[in-house]
């Protein structure tokens, strides 16, 4: 069995939807032949999310090495923090996470390398300071690496929306030293595997596509009880520019106030349900949004079981051109039907129709969308609501046979 050093900011007891990806590959990686070690950050190394549930399904041979960690943050905050934080951000580039590379190094040429034959470093991004760590390992010790891009780099989607030139320059700067010394380069999206390709056609032949997935363990004894009062869409995550909440709560309002048809939002999030209340005081009023606030893992699917629909929402601009959400592919094995609020014929509702999960409403079609939703309601009220999912399609994104399309990857190298 060859052995792969995984580079991991986000790794348990942290939580969020940037572990997962990782903890499945470990999870898996044993049985196609590669032995995983990780190297992380210590457990109380900054302020995070934490969810246990992940613990229990990393393999209990793997080996687990924690460097120190110093986080500005857990000593400075407040008002100072906030002064401070364009400069830190100037110096710390490309993330905070760039001061723990040198401990890092230091950690594995002392008390990894000497006692460990390793094959190959692999390191899932962003942040995406990690993939310089990789590059010097490689440039010290001669250990080929693999970058998978679960987001962008120099086209992150927030440089794109706040159109930070000058940062995008700084960050092309090292992606091209970083992706010239690379032995592969994975991507979790065609759109973005494509850029990257036109951007630099050096990296063509060393270039794959490994979508997101779901795990199948993950679904095991899901509690899927539909016996909502009303018609109940599940979602899970958070909110922002990207993924915008108003147009579904603007929908849902309007039904309610025009037709007295109650329509729910069952919401995991880790965004405080304060602010929620202060944006939306209406819903809560009313009794339209149910918030749980952030759910492990595990009872974040578990709550989205209980839902009728499974809601995947991303605004229709350039800056998500490419994105795939993680849980969409969760989402298309749940068995339940999806309403996408994107655009027709992108990306993202290609793989919703693909898999017959579900059905796309334009993001900026008010109008579009109540009619949509007045439609689900009667089907629902009828008891009509199903989905006849394409399990062929569906099971390409298990997340058993991503990771042995990975380990093929790492044995072309």
């Amino acid at each position: 069995m060859k052995t792969v050093l995984i580079l991991a900011i986000n790794f348990p007891p942290s939580g969020g939807v940037g572990v997962i990806r990782t903890v499945k590959f470990v999870k898996y990686l044993p049985a196609f032949g590669w032995q995983p070690i990780v190297v992380t950050l210590p457990v109380k190394a900054t302020k995070r999310i934490i969810d246990d549930s992940f613990a229990s399904q990393i393999p209990s041979q793997i080996e687990i090495h924690r460097p120190y960690f110093w986080d500005y943050r857990r000593f400075i905050g407040g008002d100072i923090a906030k002064l401070l934080r364009p400069v830190l951000n100037r110096l710390l580039f490309p993330d905070k996470y760039v001061q723990w590379n040198r401990f890092a190094f230091n950690y594995i040429r002392d008390k990894v390398l000497p006692h460990q034959q390793i094959d190959l470093t692999y390191t899932s991004v962003g942040p995406h300071s990690t993939m310089q760590l990789a590059r010097r390992l490689k440039q010290a010790f001669n250990i080929p690496f693999v970058v998978d891009f679960r987001d962008p780099f120099s086209f992150r989607q927030y440089t794109l929306l706040d159109a930070k030139t000058s940062w995008q320059k700084r960050a092309e700067q090292i992606e091209a030293q970083v992706l010239k010394d690379a032995g592969h380069v994975i991507n979790v999206s065609r759109i973005w595997q494509q850029k990257y390709e036109n951007m630099y056609p050096f990296i063509a032949s060393k270039s794959s596509l490994i979508h997101n997935g779901y795990d199948e363990g993950d679904f095991e004894n899901l509690d899927f009880k539909h016996d909502n009062h009303d018609l109940t869409l599940g979602y899970n995550g958070t909110f922002s520019r990207l993924v915008p909440l108003s147009p579904i709560v603007s929908a849902i309002m309007e039904i309610h106030q025009r037709h007295d048809i109650s329509i729910r939002l069952n919401i995991a999030t880790p965004i405080p349900k304060r602010k929620l209340i202060s944006k939306y005081p209406y819903c809560f009023e009313h009794n339209l949004i149910v918030h749980k606030g952030f759910l492990p893992h595990r009872e974040s699917l578990n709550n989205l079981a209980r839902s009728d629909i499974a809601l995947l929402i991303l605004n229709d601009i350039p800056a998500t051109e490419g994105m795939l959400p993680a849980k969409t592919f969760e989402y298309v094995r749940m068995q339940m039907p999806i309403l996408l609020l994107h655009r027709q014929n992108g990306f993202l509702s290609e793989i919703v129709d693909r898999t017959q999960t579900g059905l796309t409403v334009d993001i900026n079609d008010h109008q579009a969308i109540v009619k949509t939703l007045l439609h689900l309601q009667q089907l629902w009220a009828k008891g009509e609501l199903s989905v006849d999912p394409n399990w062929t399609a569906i099971k390409k994104f298990d997340r058993q046979a991503l990771t042995q399309k990975l380990a093929q990857v790492f044995a072309s190298i």
